[in-house]
């Protein structure tokens, strides 16, 4: 089975403007993603970027680049353009702002394609969900069914325990998806969803078209970069290991 790591990396960020080229212990953010990815199973990771910028500096570390359209609003978005492009049985959509992203994850997501070829879309979530996740509305939280398939995602305090009893702990939702082909396609011919909008959750957009998401539980924690706040934290827990993990 062959598996695709793909960053799409924008360079616009409206809370941390051009974050994928800041940079961290000598390096820019998006090489340390891509060193952490490339040190998986994966059999190839392709940097994707509207971007001339990214596009050269990926190069320039010795990155695969692919040039996308500027079109696109998302980075399945971008996912899509390259799977019509690049053949593979997966593709593993890799966060441009998690310099700290585990390549034991991305194996974990692999794993799960190969051991279930009846879903076309899988991802994540740990159950590290303290009271603060809970509540926030930047924590995303998911609930499952028994087999481990979502019913629902949301940045709201789901489940919601009227009666805190029982075992049922919150789950954290963690930003990284396994697609096959088909599951782009889906995306693409779907169109956004209601609850999509509403949510600002772009994973919506399959539960709400009857597509199963499978969703595997990891130890991994992740720390995503979107404020001058969370580059000093990576910058320093990077610092104190020498910028590698």
């Amino acid at each position: 089975m062959k598996s695709i790591g793909v960053i799409p990396a924008r360079i616009e960020s409206s809370r941390l403007p051009r974050k994928v080229l800041l940079d961290i212990c000598g390096k820019p953010m998006i090489q340390h993603v891509w060193e952490k990815a490339i040190s998986s199973d994966l059999d190839d990771v392709i940097i994707a970027s509207d971007s001339q910028e990214v596009i050269e500096t990926a190069k320039n570390f010795g990155a695969n680049v692919y040039l996308t359209s500027q079109d696109h609003q998302s980075g399945t978005s971008r996912l899509v353009e390259l799977s019509e492009n690049i053949k593979s049985d997966l593709y593993i959509n890799i966060q441009g702002d998690e310099p700290l992203i585990s390549p034991y994850i991305i194996n974990e997501l692999i794993q799960a394609r190969k051991s279930c070829d009846s879903r076309k879309v899988f991802t994540a979530a740990n159950q590290n969900c303290t009271d603060e996740d809970y509540l926030s509305p930047y924590v995303v939280k998911v609930v499952t069914d028994n087999i481990m398939d979502a019913l629902y995602f949301s940045r709201a305090p789901i489940p919601y325990f009227r009666n805190r009893t029982g075992s049922i702990r919150p789950l954290k939702h963690i930003g990284i998806y396994g697609y096959t082909y088909e599951g782009l396609q889906c995306y693409k011919s779907s169109g956004p969803s209601l609850l999509e909008e509403a949510e600002s959750l772009e994973q919506l957009r399959f539960l709400e078209n009857g597509e199963k998401i499978r969703v595997i539980l990891t130890q991994y924690e992740s720390i995503g970069v979107d404020t001058k706040e969370d580059l000093t934290r990576v910058r320093q827990i990077l610092g104190s290991i020498g910028g590698n993990l």
